[in-house]
């Protein structure tokens, strides 16, 4: 747990210095603008990718056809 912590705060100091200086670079409100756009846009798309395969009452449940275990290599063919 302290090894998530440890990651996890430095890295949202980073994107939020990121931000900062996008916005700043821009300038004013219309880099508050642009960031809140772009913020809102990541978000929906976010959404939509998780919506992708949604798991439902219906289908929770369900029949899995996948394997846990990876695909067994196929044996080399031996020439004599």
């Amino acid at each position: 747990m302290v090894v998530a912590w440890v990651l996890t705060l430095p890295a949202a100091g980073a994107v939020g210095a990121l931000v900062y200086l996008a916005a700043h670079g821009i300038g004013g409100t219309a880099g508050v603008v642009v960031l809140l756009v772009l913020l809102i846009a990541a978000c929906i798309a976010f959404f939509a990718a998780s919506r992708h395969p949604a798991v439902t009452p219906e289908n929770v449940n369900a029949a899995w056809t996948g394997s846990v275990a990876p695909a067994p290599d196929p044996e080399p063919e031996v020439t004599p």
